[in-house]
This record gives structure tokens, C-alpha cells and sequence, in this order.
């Protein structure tokens, strides 16, 4: 089974009402009139906490009307709420009828989402061929967490034989269009040779762009390439900087015990070869970097697209 948190693809789509936008008066009179595209943004707002307060079972209900109309990035929103149970009651045959409508209009979250059901059974028999056609349809629509789908079936053989050279090519893709768990998985894959030609050094700048986007594993990847020269030069100072970077990021809800206590032992480890002046620089040095990293992040963020 695919592991949810990581390869949910029942994103959000809609414009959430922020800066720029129409008024949430305005928002609301437009929805209360019909409009699904208000509709839409109203619950997409409620739904992301934006310019309202957050409110599950609020954006249940204009999703819901949104979806009456047809409207395919409603569909899709609601059916990750029934996913999760959140405003409404959980119901994954809900979420499966929804995301199928959804799907049928061609709209890639939802075919992702599809894929996932199938994959792991839930409201429909387990069907990995099945799913991997509605990640490949996904794919082709440029859905990065389907690509991404992919490249586990074909590292893990589920509905596919195994293949690490196809592996690589769809984490690349799923990298490629901006998703930080494919570039951390591109970067170890250079940095070890997994599926394709070792390349430490293009694994430092993949392991960075996700790093940027908030990816621990990929700062801790950093750290041990630091520690060990492996695609840069050895530098226990900077390594330290980025396992305590890495474990800093995993203080609050990081719900991956096996990385966040990973970190800690390796930066224990790390500790005993440096002195207290050494530990202070790199506590230091750990400040600056995130300050880099968050200057790199507002350089590179996109504003957020309607789709429907």
C-alpha cells in the first residue's frame, strides 16, 4: 500500500479568495446566485483557511453545489473531504464517486486520486493495473504526484515489472514539475546510482530545490553529503548545519518517527567529532541557511491558478 500522506493527489483546485481577488461579499453573493466558479473559490477558501476562518464543514457545502453543476475541481475537493472525513462524515464510496466524476471530465488531480483508490482498495476492489492507468491518464496531464505514482510502481513492481530506469524517468518528471519528495528521491537516486548514472553532484542541487520547498529528508541528504564529500567537499561544520536545520524542521507534527529520530542520531553522531566552538558555528551557519532557503522559496513560489 502507498502510504496516503505522501501520495494524495486529491489537491486542492480553486481560487481561494486573498489579494487580488473579488471581495468576499461579492464572493458570497456571486455563490448564493449559482455560480459555480464562486461556488468553487468560496469553498476552496473556507477549505484553505484563506481571508475566512477554516472551516471543513463550510467548504463541504459550497462544494458540494459547486459539484451539482458539474464542475470538476469541485468534485474533486469534495471527494478529498470525504477522504478525510473532514466536515463531512468519511466515506470512501462517496470519495470514489466523486473522484470518478471528477476524472471523466479529464481533470488530473482527480484521475490521480482514482489511481490511488485503486491502489489501495478502498470503495473498489484492488486493482493495481487499474490504477496505473488512471496514473499514467493523470500523468499525461501533468499531474507531478501521478508521475511520481508511477515511479513507485515501477521501483516497487505494483502492476508493472520492475524497473528502475522507468522509475527514474517519472520521479524526474514528477521532479521536474515541482514536487519535493521526487526531487529529494531524484537526488538519492544520482547520489547512489539507482536506475541511472551516478551524479553526486546534480544530486546536491536536486536535494536543495527540495529542501527549499520544506523536504527533511532531503536537508538531512545534504548534511550527510557534507559529512561525507560525497558530491561536495567535506565539511563537518556545514553538515551539522543542515542535520540541525533538518532536525529543527521535524520539531513540530513531523509524523515520520523513523526520519525524525534519524536525524537526531545522526547529528549525536555528528556532535562528538566536533568541538563547542564547532557547534556553535553550525548552529549559526543553520540560521543562515534556512534564511537562504526561504529567500530561494518567495524567489521561486508561484501564484496559485484557478482550475476547473
Amino acid at each position: 500500500m502507498k502510504p496516503l500522506i505522501a501520495l494524495l493527489c486529491a489537491l486542492l483546485a480553486g481560487a481561494a479568495f486573498g489579494e487580488g481577488s473579488v471581495s468576499l461579499v461579492e464572493l458570497n453573493k456571486q455563490a448564493a446566485a449559482g455560480d459555480a466558479s464562486a461556488q468553487l473559490a468560496l469553498g476552496t477558501a473556507f477549505d484553505q483557511g484563506s481571508g475566512v476562518k477554516q472551516n471543513f464543514k463550510e467548504a463541504a457545502k459550497w462544494y458540494a453545489l459547486a459539484a451539482a453543476h458539474g464542475n470538476s475541481a469541485a468534485q474533486n475537493n469534495l471527494g478529498s473531504l470525504y477522504l478525510h472525513g473532514l466536515g463531512v462524515p468519511q466515506n470512501y464510496a462517496k470519495a470514489f464517486e466523486l473522484f470518478q466524476q471528477s476524472a471523466e471530465q479529464n481533470f488530473a488531480p482527480a484521475q490521480c486520486s482514482l489511481g490511488l483508490m485503486y491502489d489501495n482498495g478502498w470503495a473498489t476492489p484492488k486493482d493495481p493495473a487499474k490504477a496505473h492507468e488512471w496514473y499514467e491518464k493523470a500523468a499525461q496531464n501533468g499531474d507531478a504526484q501521478a508521475a511520481y505514482n508511477l515511479g513507485l510502481s515501477y521501483e516497487q513492481g505494483s502492476g508493472v515489472e520492475i524497473d528502475q530506469s522507468i522509475a527514474f524517468s517519472y520521479y524526474e518528471k514528477a521532479a521536474a514539475r515541482g514536487l519535493p519528495i521526487a526531487q529529494n528521491e531524484i537526488g538519492y537516486r544520482l547520489c547512489n546510482g539507482v536506475g541511472t548514472s551516478k551524479d553526486p553532484e546534480a544530486a546536491i542541487a536536486w536535494y536543495r530545490k527540495a529542501a527549499v520547498q520544506g523536504n527533511v529528508p532531503a536537508m538531512a541528504n545534504i548534511g550527510l553529503a557534507y559529512r561525507d564529500g560525497t558530491g561536495v567537499p567535506q565539511d563537518l561544520i556545514e553538515a551539522f548545519a543542515w542535520l540541525d536545520l533538518a532536525r529543527f524542521a521535524t520539531q513540530r507534527r513531523y509524523e515520520n518517527r523513523n526520519i525524525k529520530w534519524g536525524v537526531r542520531r545522526e547529528l549525536d553522531a555528528l556532535k562528538k567529532q566536533l568541538s563547542s566552538a564547532q557547534i556553535k558555528t553550525g548552529q549559526q551557519r543553520a540560521k543562515q541557511i534556512l534564511q537562504e532557503l526561504k529567500t530561494e522559496f518567495s524567489q521561486t513560489a508561484q501564484p496559485q491558478t484557478t482550475q476547473q
